[in-house]
């Protein structure tokens, strides 16, 4: 394509290319500057060589090439996202745009000769509806950007990074590991060279599915591997983090210490699978549990002026007294389903309803206490919806607190104590479940009635 500056609708339709010669195609040159060529349609390359640009002489080479179908190579030859021919361009600012899904599973390489340069050609998401991505060969030189609003998800295969390539996800822009046809987590993994990166800007939102989570170490775990700290960036200030496991997952230690704005979801394909905090952080903005459980401790725990919304899972916490009340998030409540459990073997301090106003759904009471030396307890009168369960061997001593709600009691060890006094105990209805007691222990005290 030559004559620029010009905009060109190269095709309204879908185009399909085989080049069975021994030349490669190239799409643009630097001959004549500005081009901006459009594919309406599908874009499918079956047989030849095949570079998106070449450079003939030292011009600026500032074209764009967007493809707003599908882009499909299936060709066994080389791909390259330019081709320096003859001289060397003073410039590069250009793109490649691509709306649809992308296929490359046949080529032996893509890769650009630009080499450790500092020019700007990028490969770009811009889809408005998701884009699956399924690049087989190794990629090197090749720096991919998914735009705000894209929605991009692997697809099948790893990407391979083979040098100087990297995957940055804008503000505004989704990035899924996913998994394979077996239900295994795909992954970027640096296979070779150095300078690869992998970029989760603030504002962006990934989808995280290997069982070790996501790390900004120079990990040889998790959904990024191999490639070295320095070039690992996850903004975490207004973007989310959404775990999808398949089995018990850890979240990485990409979550620092500190409240950020950040949202952490936890929607786990079994709603007995955990997700296990790897390090301490907090959020301003929101804790999600869908289903899955949260699992965190003294060592690595979530605090913070955000929300805590559940539909489902669990929020498990060993989080001990002298640390805090738990949950620590001040933000608003929602518990719409799922429980929140306090499982440790020491002190600790459930939330109660101010200044929160926390309705439990499910409450569990776990872990083991010893009489005058442990106890859990309440900061003031709590609500429970649906079930308070009671079980190990704790003690779980709400003193003169109200505990009112629809729930009922089930308890099968440990021990509850109440000394409110003039009214029936315990308050729980037992209009959502029954009251089931098989063990255990039910105390009132007091110096009334």
């Amino acid at each position: 394509i030559v004559g620029g500056p010009i905009n060109v609708n190269v095709t309204e339709g879908d185009l399909i290319i085989t080049n069975t010669s021994t030349n490669n195609l190239q799409m643009m040159t630097n001959r004549t500057s500005g081009i901006s060529a459009t594919f309406g349609g599908d874009v499918e390359i079956l047989d030849g060589d095949f570079s998106f640009s070449g450079t003939y002489s030292s011009h600026d080479f500032n074209h764009s090439i967007h493809f707003l179908g599908d882009l499909t190579i299936t060709s066994d030859d080389e791909v390259y996202l330019h081709r320096n021919n003859s001289g060397t361009p003073n410039s590069i600012n250009s793109d490649v745009y691509v709306a649809g899904d992308l296929t490359i599973e046949g080529p032996t390489i893509f890769s650009s000769d630009l080499a450790g340069s500092s020019h700007n050609y990028d490969f770009r998401f811009d889809g408005v509806d998701t884009q699956l991505v399924r690049i087989v060969p190794q990629i090197s030189e090749v720096p991919m950007i998914i735009e705000d609003s894209s929605f991009v998800i692997l697809n099948e295969y790893d990407l391979q990074f083979a040098g100087n390539a990297s995957l940055e996800t804008l503000a505004g822009g989704t990035f899924n590991f996913n998994f394979d046809v077996s239900d295994v987590p795909l992954i970027i993994d640096q296979v070779a060279g150095s300078g690869n990166q992998f970029l989760h800007r603030t504002g962006a939102y990934v989808y995280i599915t290997d069982p070790d989570g996501l790390w900004t170490s120079g990990s040889t775990i998790g959904n990024v591997r191999n490639i070295a700290a320095s070039n690992r960036s996850i903004g975490p200030t207004n973007s989310t983090f959404h775990y999808i496991g398949k089995t018990d997952q850890q979240t990485g230690d990409l979550h620092t210490a500190g409240a950020t704005s950040k949202t952490i979801i936890v929607e786990l394909e079994q709603n007995d699978d955990e997700l296990t905090l790897t390090s301490s952080t907090g959020t301003s903005n929101e804790l999600r549990i869908l289903s899955g459980v949260f699992v965190e401790d003294e060592t690595a725990n979530i605090d913070g002026s955000g929300e805590l919304n559940m539909t489902g899972g669990g929020f498990r916490t060993a989080v001990i007294t002298s640390t805090g009340t738990v949950p620590q998030l001040t933000g608003d409540y929602n518990l719409t389903g799922g429980f929140v459990e306090l499982n440790a073997y020491n002190d600790q301090t459930l939330r109660g309803n101010s200044p929160q106003k926390p309705s439990y759904y499910d409450l569990i009471i776990s872990g083991r206490n010893i009489t005058g030396i442990s106890d859990k307890t309440v900061t003031s009168a709590i609500v429970v919806d649906n079930r308070l369960t009671i079980t190990d061997n704790p003690i779980f001593d709400i003193s003169n607190n109200g505990m009112t709600g629809d729930a009922g009691l089930t308890m099968d060890g440990g021990r509850l104590r109440m000394s409110k006094l003039n009214t029936s105990l315990p308050e729980l209805s037992g209009t959502s479940t029954d009251y089931n007691i098989t063990g255990g222990t039910v105390e009132w005290y007091g110096s009334s009635s």
